[in-house]
């Protein structure tokens, strides 16, 4: 499922982390992989939320950041679309044979351009449904531009 753009990301991120080592995470918390999935540390990001919105008109899909009083300076954002129930069978190495699933497969990874935080913010983004047996959902991330550390992620059903 890989893409110039997600490799390119992954980059970016182990760069701003100060890592050498370019790989994907399952799941990203406060900047940094988080391997305690689903659990979340106690200090996370998630409990201090920004008030991002998202709103669909039929293929067109709005995100409104309103000014961000106390964030960094400069923000950026960027879009994805996910999918869940792919299916992959293993040809070779020590998974031969299975049949792996994968969920939250990213299908499109779109930046935009960085705007000042004590500015509001919209964005807009055209997006199909998809296929039925690969549910997809649209998601916007708020990210500090300089280090790219989420500041919040919002997703709806496509």
């Amino acid at each position: 499922f890989a893409s110039p753009e997600a490799t390119n990301r992954q980059s970016v991120l182990a760069h701003a982390a100060g890592s050498a080592s370019v790989y994907t995470p399952q799941v990203i918390v406060n900047g940094r992989d988080w391997q305690r999935w689903p659990a979340l540390p106690a200090n996370s990001a998630a409990a201090a939320a920004l008030p991002l919105q998202l709103v669909r008109d039929g293929d067109q899909v709005t995100a409104r950041v309103p000014a961000l009083p106390g964030s960094p300076a400069n923000v950026a954002g960027y879009w994805v679309v996910l999918e869940d129930a792919h299916q992959t069978k293993v040809r070779a190495g020590e998974n031969a044979g299975e049949t792996l699933n994968h969920d939250h497969v990213v299908r499109l990874y779109k930046p935009v351009a960085g705007w000042r935080s004590d500015q509001p913010y919209v964005s807009q983004l055209s997006v199909t449904a998809g296929v039925t047996q690969n549910p997809r959902r649209v998601g916007f991330v708020v990210v500090d531009a300089l280090t790219q550390r989420p500041l919040q992620a919002l997703t709806l059903g496509c």
